[in-house]
């Protein structure tokens, strides 16, 4: 390796480690990982939504290729995952006129998966990606320059039939991440200035395509999971793993369904988790170093679509099929339902942000229980291409995909 080479290696790795110890990971107001700065899909807007009449404008959209990657924004600049059908991409578009900044080739697609899903995360001055070849990739923000990689396959012994589908998260200098691995890598964390493994957790259940999340529950910060069992009739389950070294603290496998959602966790140490049949309502009691895990209610008023729901002040919002529906978060019971038809949705401040999965229609409706309150709509990409992405918002910014286009809204002040 050349001089020059190894000083710009170098350089780039002090930038992500610097960036890396720095906390918060990304500036105020931005959309720095999949779903948002606390990973339930919700953020503050500074009341962005509350004139009335609100105006939506459309303030620019780029084709780019298929996949389902999120849209992830921070610093100025919007990353995701594409494909051209052929190959996968790391891309960078400037967030004020939609510009391409960098793309980098990434691998191929794993043999049995059509377009990327894992959304990249923003930590600092670096950006984290995993496209379903299974190599997570360590590049600059401002310039997509590599820093390091790591091949899952090669030093986790991951084989996923689809490859790798799941989201990693920085948390503390640490890259989170669901391998997908044989049973003693079941969770990972990855020190995020050169990719050297801090932790790796063991268990029996297997993690699925699903993301990790990270949450204080019953006063511990841990990474819950959605896993599943290895035996069939496959079932789904939750597990949490304490942040610091990996440790398990607690496993539940339910009576379900599976699917590929990612948890959501709730006020007073609960925790959703929606399969292609229903909703389940964990809850998480301590006694010492022991954890107790029951069942709330189960139900069939919410099931796995896109992205999981939204929670606002005891109620919860999302997708039963066609419809928007809110539930009590309490009881499960549904307040209102709203005929939509599918799509996802985010929250900004008290407002919903509702994206339809093939109308190319974007909604602002109110998060209140007093029944189903639209505030604005505007037509924003073409009809009909799938959409299987949910909206992201930074800077009084909405930004929307689906397989073909990528477009950003402005609430007009």
């Amino acid at each position: 390796m050349s001089g020059l080479r190894r000083l710009v290696l170098s350089l780039s790795v002090m930038l992500v480690g610097a960036a890396a110890a720095a906390q918060p990971a990304a500036g105020a107001g931005d959309w720095p990982r999949w779903l948002g700065p606390n990973q339930n899909g919700s953020t503050a807007g500074g009341g962005v939504f509350q004139r009335t009449p609100l105006r939506l404008r459309k303030a620019w959209s780029r084709p780019i290729g298929g996949g389902r990657s999120g849209l992830v924004v921070a610093g100025g600049r919007v990353f995701s995952l594409v494909t051209d059908g052929e190959a996968q991409v790391a891309l960078a578009l400037g967030a004020g006129d939609g510009t391409e900044l960098w793309r980098v080739p990434l691998g191929p697609h794993a043999a049995e998966s059509m377009a990327p899903v894992g959304s990249p995360v923003v930590d600092g001055e670096g950006v984290f990606v995993l496209g379903t070849d299974c190599v997570l990739r360590a590049l600059t923000a401002a310039s997509g320059a590599s820093v390091w990689q790591v091949d899952l396959k090669q030093r986790f012994g991951v084989a996923l039939r689809r490859g790798c589908e799941s989201s990693p998260f920085v948390e503390n200098g640490r890259v989170i991440l669901q391998p997908g691995g044989a049973d003693d890598h079941r969770l990972v964390a990855l020190d995020a200035q050169s990719g050297a493994l801090a932790w790796s957790a063991k268990g029996t259940e297997r993690a699925n395509y699903s993301s990790p999340v990270v949450a204080e529950l019953a006063g511990v910060r841990q990474v819950v999971v959605h896993h599943v069992t290895p035996e069939p009739p496959q079932r789904s389950g939750l597990a949490g793993f304490r942040l610091s070294d990996g440790a398990l603290l607690w496993s539940r496998s339910f009576e379900a369904n599976v699917s590929t959602e990612t948890p959501l966790w709730l006020p007073e140490d609960r925790v959703l988790l929606l399969t292609w049949n229903d909703a389940k309502l964990a809850t998480l009691r301590r006694e010492g170093d022991r954890f107790e895990v029951g069942t709330a209610w189960a139900k069939p008023s919410l099931r796995s679509r896109i992205s999981p729901p939204v929670y606002k002040d005891g109620h919860l919002y999302g997708f039963d099929g066609d419809e928007l529906v809110c539930l009590r978060a309490a009881t499960g019971e549904a307040v209102w339902k709203q005929r939509l038809y599918a799509g996802s949705l985010i929250r900004v401040d008290d407002a919903l942000v509702v994206l339809s999965a093939n109308a190319g229609l974007v909604r602002v409706v109110e998060a209140s229980p007093a029944g189903y309150r639209e505030k604005a709509q505007l037509q924003v990409l073409q009809r009909g291409a799938q959409t299987e992405t949910p909206p992201s918002f930074a800077g009084r910014t909405i930004f929307v995909r689906n397989d073909e286009e990528i477009a950003a809204i402005v609430v007009e002040p």
